[in-house]
């Protein structure tokens, strides 16, 4: 049986193909809530820039994204880029909205909407993938998934930001 722990960074898979990476926020029994992770690509605001000590894991962490995912879907864990206590700060700091960043920085770059679009769109995807029903017992799948969202190079509220600068609604 897989240990899924808050802060561990795996990719997500199905039928031996890499859909994603992400980042565990919450785990439960069969299912687990995580937050994307993807590369300097797809890392402009309102994602938070990964530290270049754990760059290795991605380049953007998306709070503003939560996804819940079975846990089936777990491929290889890559590693812990955050302890529960600073998840908790990250989750605090984006739904107030006179909070300062603490843990990590808001990536850098204009807003990109597309990607941020593309996020949204794609946070969902998992549960219109033929045969799956996102529930609070997680998915179950019955054939080919999608990409999901942009895989890094190596494998709520929602902070709102306009060209420049970060506001939160």
């Amino acid at each position: 049986m897989t240990t899924v722990t808050p802060g561990d960074v795996w990719t997500l898979r199905w039928d031996g193909t890499d859909l994603a990476t992400a980042m565990v926020v919450q785990a439960h029994d069969s299912f687990a809530v995580v937050w994307p992770v993807t590369s300097a690509s797809h890392s402009s605001p309102p994602a938070l820039a990964i530290n270049d000590e754990h760059r290795a894991l991605g380049a953007a962490l998306w709070p503003t994204r939560p996804t819940g995912i079975g846990n089936h879907l777990f491929g290889t864990r890559l590693g812990t880029l955050l302890s529960q206590d600073a998840i908790d700060i990250i989750s605090d700091e984006m739904e107030d909205p006179e909070a300062q960043l603490t843990i990590l920085p808001l990536a850098t770059g204009a807003y990109d909407a597309d990607a941020d679009r593309a996020l949204l769109i794609s946070g969902t995807a998992i549960a219109s993938i033929p045969g799956c029903r996102l529930a609070s017992t997680g998915c179950a799948m019955s054939s080919q998934a999608p990409r999901i969202w942009p895989l890094p190079s190596t494998s709520t509220s929602c902070r709102h930001v306009t060209t420049g600068t970060a506001s939160r609604h």
